[in-house]
């Protein structure tokens, strides 16, 4: 029996289709292995904290204290977690360190992003006694009297009480708070 050359020109096709898809793969592979990293690159930490909201995570802020807590909101600048016990806001300038915060999703990314005088306004309607730790390494407590833009007025008093007409009233930069933790 003689072999059928259009037999032989079939597998000779079929081979070079293979090859081809094989081709068609490894840069396929090629250009996927350089997109992952160039979509990292534009992937932020906001992205990511953004991603967390309603997911239980650990930070440390750069004066060693570890807040571990539920992410309730994140804004351009801060975010605001809760325990059971406290909700803490925390500079975003302030992260050391981040303990489960897992990839972002396309729709982390928000387009209006509340500054932290949101979640302190809040406190001041509530009368909330909270204990803030600042930049130069102080811890003050007191309660939000009122709420700038940018900076809010404090009164200084102990957290086992309220707000007093003798207590002391000091104005805090935002940029000067490292967090502040409410109890619940």
């Amino acid at each position: 029996m003689t072999p059928d050359p259009d037999d032989s020109r079939r597998w000779l096709d079929d081979d070079a289709a293979l090859r081809a898809a094989a081709d068609d793969r490894r840069e396929s592979d090629v250009a996927v292995s350089d997109l992952v990293p160039a979509e990292w690159a534009g992937i932020s930490l906001l992205d990511r904290l953004r991603a967390a909201c309603g997911r239980r995570i650990a930070v440390t802020v750069t004066d060693g204290v570890t807040v571990d807590g539920l992410v309730v909101e994140v804004g351009a600048t801060w975010l605001l977690m809760s325990s059971p016990t406290v909700d803490t806001v925390i500079a975003l300038a302030e992260l050391v360190s981040l303990t489960g915060v897992g990839s972002p999703t396309p729709d982390a990314i928000a387009t209006r992003l509340l500054g932290p005088g949101t979640v302190w306004r809040e406190w001041a309607r509530g009368q909330r006694r909270a204990r803030w730790a600042l930049k130069d390494g102080r811890l003050t407590t007191g309660s939000v009297w009122r709420v700038g833009s940018d900076a809010l007025d404090l009164v200084q008093h102990p957290l086992d009480r309220v707000a007093r007409a003798a207590d002391q009233r000091v104005v805090i930069p935002f940029t000067s708070i490292r967090w502040a933790a409410s109890p619940n």
